[in-house]
């Protein structure tokens, strides 16, 4: 019984449509998406019949984005009571090549009571914090811990550096006094 020659994988971009979940499950650097597989980077897709999955082997090396339960840093960029937006640009140690997304729910700011994300963070700050969840690429982020928050922020009066002065913050130009939800680390925070 002459075997079937094996097919050679296909070359593929992120972006990619691999199939559909009814026929596989998505495997390593594939994600779903209303029930159509894409390839999540530069590769070669292969599937397997016997586990139902289809998979993207990089081409170039994996690429690096958040993971749950991963550290980040990033920026706040848009806030409202509920939520804040954050450019996710810090994986670890490692300066991320790609733009990443994360929110932040006010549930997921503190362990005690927080009414407004405001009362917590503002635009421009720097915060470090814990990916919880991934989905479709956007980052669900936590800040509840000591160690996780703000690393960095600037006044909101005049724009000057703030810096810890016992728990306050206090603006080394105007002596404008803010409230953060900042990590235990704030100011000596290196990436």
């Amino acid at each position: 019984m002459a075997s079937k020659p094996r097919e050679r994988a296909k070359l593929v971009v992120p972006g990619d449509e691999l199939g559909v979940i009814e026929e596989f499950f998505p495997g390593e650097n594939v994600y779903e998406k209303e029930g159509v597989l894409y390839a999540q980077c530069v590769g070669y897709a292969s599937p397997n019949l016997r586990s139902k999955t289809v998979s993207v082997k990089p081409a170039l090396g994996t690429p690096k984005y958040p993971r749950e339960g991963d550290i980040v840093y990033g920026q706040v960029m848009d806030i409202t009571d509920k939520v804040a937006t954050i450019r996710i640009f810090g994986l670890g140690k490692k300066i991320l090549s790609g733009i990443f997304t994360g929110t932040l729910h006010v549930s997921e700011v503190s362990k005690n009571y927080t009414e407004s994300v405001l009362d917590a963070f503002r635009p421009g700050d720097i915060v470090r914090a814990r990916v919880i969840n991934v989905k479709n690429r956007v980052c669900q982020l936590s800040t509840v811990g000591k160690e996780l928050g703000a690393v960095y922020a600037l006044c909101t009066k005049c724009g000057g550096e703030l810096v810890l002065k016992g728990r306050n913050l206090v603006c080394k130009v105007c002596k404008n006094v803010e409230r953060r939800k900042f990590a235990e680390d704030y100011g000596g925070a290196r990436i």
